[in-house]
C-alpha cells in the first residue's frame, strides 16, 4: 500500500482490540503517515474530522473507498522456528504433523 503513504482514506471497516469485541468504523478518516503506518483514525463525529477532511482534499491527498467496500485488518502470523533448528534436515520422510510431534515439540 505504498501508494497510500502520506494520504488519508475515507473508509468503512472493522477491527478489534480485544477478542469478542468488534469495532465498526463507518466513513472513518484514516490518515497514513509517510512511513506507511496509521497516524490517526477519526470518526465523522470527531471535532477534527471535517477540518482534516478539507485539508487532505485541498492537498489532493484524500482517497475514498467505493460504496460497499470495507477495510479489514491484516491477518499477520508472526512466529519463529528456533525450536525446530536442531532437527533441521532430519526426518524428511515423515509428514509434518508426525515430525512436529516426534522431534520438534518435545524439544
Amino acid at each position: 500500500m505504498d501508494h497510500l503513504r502520506g494520504k488519508a482514506i475515507i473508509a468503512s471497516g472493522f477491527h478489534t482490540t480485544r477478542r469478542g469485541d468488534i469495532d465498526i468504523l463507518q466513513n472513518a478518516l484514516i490518515s497514513i503517515g509517510d512511513d506507511g503506518t496509521i497516524a490517526s483514525v477519526l470518526r465523522p463525529n470527531d471535532i477534527a474530522y471535517g477540518e482534516q477532511e478539507d485539508r487532505q482534499k485541498a492537498a489532493g491527498k484524500l482517497v475514498s473507498l467505493p460504496e460497499g467496500s470495507y477495510l479489514l485488518p491484516g491477518f499477520v502470523d508472526l512466529h519463529i522456528h528456533a525450536p525446530q533448528y536442531p532437527q533441521l534436515g532430519s526426518a524428511l520422510d515423515v509428514p509434518l504433523e508426525v515430525w512436529l510431534q516426534k522431534y520438534t515439540l518435545p524439544a
